[in-house]
């Protein structure tokens, strides 16, 4: 992959007596066009090395049937209730289920 040079800015920023320098600084301003530009460059970077990495259809695949298994975290005990989260691979993101005991049936 190509070394894509980032530019740096002269900042500085004064907390309790130390200086502390940032030079990225102007990174964080996403409506620039100058950083658009780093980014769609950075990407495009980014994306011809993954692409061209042994095994990595082989890697996504698994991964893929990995996030798609369902899964629960720990109960978590509070007050007169237990909570847990839950996903049955193919929710966007987990729910939190509430029951009466531990590995109760939930709602």
């Amino acid at each position: 992959m190509a070394h894509l040079p980032t530019r740096t800015v002269d900042q500085h920023d004064d907390y309790f007596g130390t200086s502390v320098a940032d030079p990225y600084r102007w990174l964080e301003n996403s409506d620039d066009p100058e950083v658009r530009e780093w980014l769609q460059a950075q990407g495009a970077a980014t994306r011809s090395y993954l692409d061209g990495l042994p095994g990595r259809d082989a890697v996504s695949a698994a991964l893929r049937r990995a996030v798609g298994l369902p899964r629960s975290g720990l109960p978590v005990h509070r007050g007169r209730a237990w909570f847990r989260t839950h996903n049955d691979g193919v929710q966007q993101q987990d729910v939190v289920l509430v029951s009466d005991q531990p590995f109760d049936r939930a709602r």
